[in-house]
């Protein structure tokens, strides 16, 4: 019987993984998901960008589920130089990247988090197409995995924040560390 659970656990991990050795055993994941190739491709059929919305943040991190399914693009066009993007307060900005659950599926919703003395959360909507996340993973319905949340102003003070990825799947809060930093100025 545990010769059983354990083959039906290696089975599921697998299938999570979209990757196994060939006794089957789940392949060995990757430190960082390899961030997409290309940018995002525009959709006339994508649903509507809502703007953004900025809150306080308070949802207490430590109790998150991590994943690592999860890439932040570009910020106002711009890729990350040395792990961080670089803004100026008060000025509009633009984030875009890719968000995927733990089961390879495109979130209805993304929370950008800013993770410093303060804590902010960006809202945004996903659905932006992503063919290049989808064909990385083995996974079709990751095509519609990518956001872009817009804000017309960043309204934060100063300062180096964390970036983090979030979205809510089956009343947990799923947090991915993609590993950047956001400079205010």
């Amino acid at each position: 019987m545990n010769k059983l659970k354990s083959l039906g656990t290696a089975l599921a991990l697998c299938w999570l993984a979209t990757a196994c050795t060939d006794d089957g055993a789940p392949a060995e994941p990757a430190a960082n998901p390899p961030a997409p190739a290309s940018a995002p491709t525009a959709d006339p059929a994508a649903p509507v960008q809502t703007p953004a919305r900025l809150s306080n943040w308070e949802t207490p991190l430590e109790s998150a589920t991590e994943s690592p399914l999860c890439y932040l693009d570009a910020v106002n066009g711009m890729p990350a130089t040395g792990g961080a993007f670089q803004v100026s307060a008060n000025a509009p900005v633009v984030m875009e990247g890719w968000l995927s659950t733990l089961d390879l599926q495109a979130p209805p919703e993304v929370t950008i988090i800013l993770d410093g003395a303060m804590d902010f959360g960006i809202s945004g909507a996903t659905g932006i197409t992503r063919d290049d996340v989808a064909q990385a993973y083995n996974a079709p319905q990751l095509a519609r995995s990518g956001f872009k949340a817009e804000l017309s102003e960043l309204a934060v003070e100063p300062g180096t924040y964390t970036l983090l990825l979030s979205h809510e799947s089956a009343g947990t809060t799923v947090v991915c560390k993609p590993g950047l930093a956001l400079q205010v100025q």
